[in-house]
């Protein structure tokens, strides 16, 4: 599932639950999908959506109905690329590298010995200039809510 990254990647990957690490492999097939070299927080959002059963997801889904507005929001948004790229490994833009610090600090500071699907939300709420930031951010999705939802607000 994680082959689509590279060796530094997969090691940050090393403590991700088997359903964060589908939504990391989604993200790519999202970014695939939409024609993109890179795999940035929107593409992210899309896994975590198209994921559907992780903590991420059922949050989402608690807090604002159907998670396909969310899918249509991002791609109301952002357009595919006009060129069909080869398939694979897409690389993380910064934004993305800074959501997986920043779940992998999230998990940490909860006192979890893993990094889920809701670290992964969390860290692209806590990146509010980010395509993914600003699409919850419209919706009314805080950090405060997702983690009262996931961990009832520890």
């Amino acid at each position: 599932m994680l082959e689509c990254f590279t060796d530094r990647v997969r090691m940050r990957l090393g403590r991700f639950t088997d359903r964060a690490r589908k939504v990391m492999a989604l993200a790519n097939q999202e970014a695939e999908r939409l024609n993109h070299e890179y795999i940035a927080t929107e593409h992210i959002l899309l896994g975590i959506v198209k994921e559907g059963g992780g903590g991420a997801a059922q949050a989402l889904a608690k807090i604002q109905g159907e998670l396909s507005a969310i899918r249509l929001e991002v791609e109301r948004i952002v357009k595919p690329g006009s060129e069909p790229l080869p398939r694979g490994r897409r690389k993380l833009t910064a934004h993305s590298k800074k959501t997986i610090a920043l779940a992998i600090e999230e998990a940490r500071s909860m006192n979890h010995n893993h990094t889920g699907t809701e670290h992964l939300l969390l860290g692209l709420l806590l990146q509010p200039e980010t395509v993914a930031g600003q699409i919850l951010a419209a919706r009314g999705v805080t950090a405060e809510q997702i983690r009262e939802a996931t961990c009832g607000g520890g």
